[in-house]
């Protein structure tokens, strides 16, 4: 997934009107890029098998991948359950932790989007009757340097057929996000 971004970000400087004069040093911001990757990479004690990739094949229900960093936030996905909403119908509970590495209060909520699709359909937020202490913590305010916080998103479902669950930035221009496809047979 990394080296996929890296790849998007030099493809994006090759068609950028910059590199289009600098063609000559093209070569030098990609080993760049790629040594910044795998700087990363390394901080995160990631080996190659750890990376997560955009394969659909690939074990979603994996726990500790991360799935998504902005404005300095970072989501990482960790478990799902199915319960029951208010009316009796299916509603799916996505955990993630929450790390707040910006320079200020931050909530998840506040700083991601977590949708769930399923049948081609977003899927809409669920009521549900029992408590779930992780879906108020989504929403609760996180100092910033402090332990991951356990947080929940609740969402509507019509069926057990499977879903893709998108993770963006709450404010996005729409191609920054990844997805995440979750089967429950």
């Amino acid at each position: 997934m990394r080296k996929t971004a890296a790849f998007l970000l030099a493809g994006a400087m090759v068609l950028s009107p910059v590199s289009v004069f600098a063609n000559d040093d093209l070569e030098a911001r990609v080993a760049a890029l790629e040594e910044r990757v795998a700087v990363l990479e390394s901080q995160l004690g990631l080996s190659e098998s750890d990376i997560p990739t955009d394969d659909a094949s690939a074990d979603s229900e994996e726990s500790g991948d991360l799935v998504f960093e902005s404005d300095g936030c970072s989501l990482w996905y960790r478990d799902f359950e199915i319960v029951k909403d208010y009316q009796g119908g299916d509603a799916i509970v996505l955990y993630f932790d929450f790390v707040n590495g910006s320079d200020r209060n931050r909530a998840a909520m506040m700083t991601f989007n977590v949708q769930v699709f399923q049948n081609e359909k977003e899927m809409g937020l669920a009521v549900v009757t029992q408590q779930i202490p992780e879906y108020n913590d989504s929403v609760a305010q996180v100092m910033p340097g402090t332990d991951p916080v356990r947080v929940a998103f609740v969402s509507k479902l019509e069926d057990l057929s499977d879903v893709i669950v998108r993770v963006s930035p709450l404010i996005s221009l729409g191609g920054d996000y990844i997805e995440i496809p979750l089967s429950f047979q």
